[in-house]
């Protein structure tokens, strides 16, 4: 016999699903794009967006108010991102001083490349305690750290934030840090090109590239140390809270070299 037809209250029927509102989420943003067409060996283009991204998207059981305490950015959001593309044909000093040799080496280059300006991402601290403390007495709430100052200018050397802008909530409450209150790091990475042509007749050319990633070799961090640790007496004892743990690539160079016929 199917289950259905055993269910004492509503015999026949199958799943009864609940639906019910589990968030919003809101975005605004600003776009502004410019472009110069190559003309006299040089072309540009530039992209800007700045955006804003806000929403609720937890459900706390035990908050009062749910959107007072869950509202704020979302985690995907960055406020700021630029990308400026060029091209630019080197001048060709040989050909100005109709020098053959002089034209060898220093004509016929082009630059090219694209550099990336980006804010980062925010995010919630997190915290633990030691001993394990159960800080709401719910299973079906977890609280978060309290915020005690400006959470987001660094006073330690080597941190990326105010990890002193932190402490424990009390028992039975579920802290005061606001939902994504952070800003982790961005990253500003420069992509160049550098290629020549040497043409051996009509038919015949070598091209020469060489390519690098992040050429300044910036130390770009990627993610950050968020957890802060207290003991008994409510110090913060997690050393590593708020320093970078991983980084970007570093620089990567490539070099190639073609032969068109």
């Amino acid at each position: 016999m199917p289950n259905n037809l055993l269910r004492a209250k509503f015999p026949g029927y199958g799943d009864i699903n609940q639906e019910q509102f589990g968030g919003h989420t809101t975005y605004h943003g600003l776009q502004v794009s410019a472009q110069r067409r190559f003309s006299r060996g040089l072309q540009f283009g530039l992209a800007y967006t700045w955006s804003k991204s806000l929403g609720t998207t937890t459900f706390d059981p035990m908050a009062p108010d749910n959107e007072r305490r869950n509202y704020g950015p979302t985690a995907a959001e960055q406020r700021h991102n630029l990308s400026v593309n060029y091209v630019y044909d080197l001048p060709k000093l040989g050909k100005r001083l109709n020098n053959k040799v002089v034209g060898a080496v220093t004509d016929d280059w082009t630059l090219s490349g694209i550099t990336s300006a980006v804010s980062g991402a925010p995010f919630t601290p997190t915290f633990t305690t030691s001993p394990s403390i159960d800080i709401t007495g719910s299973a079906n709430a977890t609280a978060r750290v309290n915020v005690i100052g400006d959470a987001q200018k660094p006073t330690t050397p080597g941190t990326y934030f105010n990890t002193a802008a932190f402490a424990a909530p009390a028992v039975g409450t579920l802290g005061s840090a606001g939902v994504n209150m952070v800003t982790g790091p961005g990253y500003l990475n420069w992509d160049v090109t550098l290629t020549k042509n040497i043409r051996l007749d009509e038919k015949h050319v070598l091209k020469f590239r060489t390519e690098a990633y992040n050429i300044f070799n910036h130390t770009q961090f990627s993610a950050l140390n968020t957890d802060a640790q207290f003991n008994a007496s409510g110090a913060q004892i997690n050393n590593d809270f708020g320093r970078p743990t991983a980084t970007r690539s570093p620089r990567v160079i490539s070099f190639a070299l073609r032969f068109e016929f």
